[in-house]
């Protein structure tokens, strides 16, 4: 490849894919959290989700609870709209939790795959270990794991921006003046 051509950027990173080159072992290492994160989150969610269909199950095989019978008959009435708003307020308590916590740890995890969002990444490592639900099962060892990942000096640099190149103006060459005649 000593030729006078430009190096295309196919060319490079077939040069850089060696496992002896640390920033891109350090990247692999993050595109496999990155995974992990966004298979943690969506199970974290469907798990929420999961219980709330079971709950609902449970109750609809359980015999129908009668009103005291001591109510007027509007209360009674206040009483029935209750009982049926009940799986609305159920699922509305699943949402609150599921949403804040889970979409942004997925797109955590969708920004590490492409090898960026450090920040973004441990959130979503912290994210995912919170217990709100049976998907901290999953997501206790994958946040364990993404936050002892991320915390290493290789990844860290591997994350870190980089400025993108400066580009060089009239004024930074330097002319002498017998080669400029």
């Amino acid at each position: 490849m000593a030729s006078d051509q430009p190096v295309e950027w196919d060319e490079w990173d077939e040069r850089d894919r060696g496992a002896e080159n640390p920033l891109c072992e350090a990247r692999r290492r993050v595109a496999r959290v990155g995974n992990a994160l966004m298979v943690a989150a969506v199970i974290g969610g469907l798990s929420n989700i999961g219980v709330l269909l079971v709950s609902h199950v449970v109750k609809k095989m359980q015999p129908k609870p009668e009103p005291p019978a001591n109510m007027t008959p509007e209360q009674k009435k206040d009483w029935e709209r209750g009982r049926a708003a009940a799986p609305l307020y159920e699922f509305l308590c699943i949402s609150v939790v599921t949403f804040p916590v889970y979409v942004p740890a997925f797109f955590g995890g969708m920004k590490l795959r492409k090898g960026e969002g450090a920040g973004l990444g441990i959130l979503s490592a912290v994210l995912v270990m919170l217990p709100c639900g049976p998907g901290v099962l999953v997501g206790l060892p994958v946040g364990i794991w993404a936050l002892v990942v991320l915390n290493n000096p290789d990844v860290k640099d591997a994350l870190t921006p980089r400025p993108p190149p400066r580009r060089r103006r009239r004024d930074d060459y330097e002319y002498d003046e017998d080669e400029s005649r």
